[in-house]
């Protein structure tokens, strides 16, 4: 071989070599495998806070659920968020919230008491006249709609104590999968009559004196003490609450 095609040769050589290397493959990240949170229809606001806090912290990976209540099984999510009493032992708080009785801006009248919102939600009042007797000739005969939740929500107990007193609702109360069905409703009809949490209020319905009840606990609850990045994840949701 001639010296000036030795370069050349080498060249070949190594170009050869090289191509038989062993590709090495590019890991790929790894995915964290995600857990369940459950939200209960009259806390399902949280779902943009769980989101924003979910970006923040990208080893944790969530699928959030609201199915009714009364579906929920111990075990099918890791989350509750709920609330009322916490569903399952371990829980972190999120606040408090005041139930409240909504009616249509064009509803007249201010305020009720206990009785007569027992008597709007089992039946026996059946219009804003036999309410309150002083109340215009234009709503004396108008009809009372009123609208409870479908799903068995936690919150649900709270108004059955301090309302109900044990008796049944109207078959003729209209019942609605959740709080934001719940305002959209009373915001369109002006005889219907419902209650949710205060957070839920909006200036599309009017909310009246006194609360159902006060103080309502919100809850975080869980089946296992959470990791790093869930304590981070429950701090983060906790400051939103705020």
């Amino acid at each position: 071989m001639k010296p000036h095609l030795l370069p050349w040769f080498l060249l070949v050589f190594l170009l050869a070599l090289s191509s038989c290397q062993a590709i090495q493959p590019i890991s790929e990240p790894t995915v964290p495998a995600p857990f369940h949170i459950f939200l209960s229809s009259s806390a399902s606001y949280w779902q943009a806070a769980i989101s924003d806090c979910t970006r923040e912290i990208p080893q944790i990976s969530v699928l959030v659920e609201q199915e009714p209540q009364d579906l929920v099984q111990v075990g099918s999510s890791d989350w509750v968020i709920q609330s009322g009493d916490p569903y399952y032992d371990l829980a972190f708080p999120l606040g408090e919230d005041n139930l409240v009785i909504i009616v249509n801006p064009a509803n007249p009248i201010n305020g009720l008491v206990l009785p007569q919102l027992k008597g709007i939600f089992t039946g026996f009042l059946t219009t804003w006249g036999e309410v309150d007797p002083d109340v215009s000739d234009e709503w004396k005969n108008k009809g009372i709609q009123a609208i409870h939740y479908l799903a068995k929500e936690p919150i649900t107990g709270q108004f059955e104590k301090n309302v109900l007193s044990g008796e049944i609702i109207s078959p003729k109360v209209w019942l609605a999968p959740g709080s934001a069905e719940i305002i959209e409703e009373v915001a369109k009809n002006h005889n219907a009559i419902g209650w949710v949490p205060s957070r839920w209020l909006t200036s599309t319905v009017k909310s009246l004196s006194p609360f159902v009840a006060e103080n309502v606990p919100l809850t975080l609850s869980m089946q296992k003490e959470p990791d790093e990045f869930q304590k981070n994840l429950i701090g983060c949701i906790q400051s939103k609450a705020k």
